[in-house]
């Protein structure tokens, strides 16, 4: 969950409906990073007429953040910013998993990749995770080597690891 000002806490310049961020808030190649995330997540949230829904995207981002704008997320919100999103993408998977399995595949690894990222761990380090909490004797090199029920398990116990994380 996005964390939100104290009231003692200054909030950023607002000019009219412009907002302007300052050094407290993420940095122009953070928000291409997420602008990014938008743009690949928007298609999923299309309408009837088939058209990427951005607004869609950016509201769930700014109601998570509490935010009037993406770039008013505060830095040390980055990682679960991003962590956000791609979790965001995983509700249209249902619909990807019979229609493209491999688009399908690709969303549950960017989840697990950024579940993993705002743990603040190796990425290497995620295989040995996985042979952990999979029970899995064979050493794992890959997670497509991985089945789609493992993949799901390895999905979930990452969430309890973020929600355990977040508590703290």
């Amino acid at each position: 969950m996005g964390k939100r000002l104290s009231t003692g806490e200054k909030k950023s310049t607002i000019c009219g409906s412009h907002a302007n961020p300052d050094d407290r808030h993420i940095d122009e190649k953070q928000a291409k990073v997420l602008k990014e995330l938008v743009e690949k997540h928007a298609p999923k949230f299309a309408g009837e007429d088939g058209q990427p829904n951005y607004k869609a995207v950016y509201g769930e981002l700014y109601r998570e953040f509490d935010v009037n704008s993406y770039k008013l997320i505060r830095k040390e919100d980055f990682d679960q910013a991003v962590s956000f999103l791609q979790q965001l993408g995983a509700r249209t998977r249902s619909r990807l998993k019979k229609s493209a399995p491999r688009a399908y595949r690709n969303e549950v690894y960017g989840s697990i990749f950024a579940k993993w990222r705002e743990l603040g761990r190796n990425k290497s380090e995620i295989y040995e995770f996985a042979q952990d909490r999979l029970v899995i004797k064979r050493r794992i090199a890959s997670l497509t080597k991985l089945g789609p029920n493992q993949l799901n398990r390895l999905n979930k116990e990452l969430n309890k690891e973020v929600a355990r994380k977040r508590k703290k």
